[in-house]
């Protein structure tokens, strides 16, 4: 069943983020999420962040509200795909450790 509404699409990014901040700008912009620091490159640590982003041209279905349905399934890893491919292109892909999403509403 469609409805005429976006998707919007919640993620939850998680880094590891060393003293020496690369670039973090990049990241900012392609995802909105800002990447921390660490004191140490010997001692990383998680950071989770979460953020959230409108999906203008695919249209929703109910079938993302339930995270085992195989709509919600392709379109989460279609997501996370994108966002990894991003990150591993990027200034900061030695911090970034994987995104996951949580929500499709």
């Amino acid at each position: 069943m469609k409805s005429s509404g976006h998707c919007k699409v919640t993620i939850a990014v998680i880094s590891f983020v060393s003293l020496t901040l690369v670039t973090a700008v990049i990241a900012a912009v392609v995802i909105v999420v800002v990447l921390g620091r660490n004191s140490s490159v010997s001692d990383p640590t998680i950071n989770y962040y979460n953020g959230s982003f409108r999906i203008t041209n695919i249209n929703y279905t109910d079938d993302y509200k339930n995270s085992q349905s195989d709509a919600y399934k392709s379109m989460s890893a279609q997501i996370e795909g994108i966002i990894s491919k991003t990150f591993d292109n990027s200034d900061v892909k030695n911090q970034y450790s994987s995104t996951k999403v949580i929500s499709i509403r």
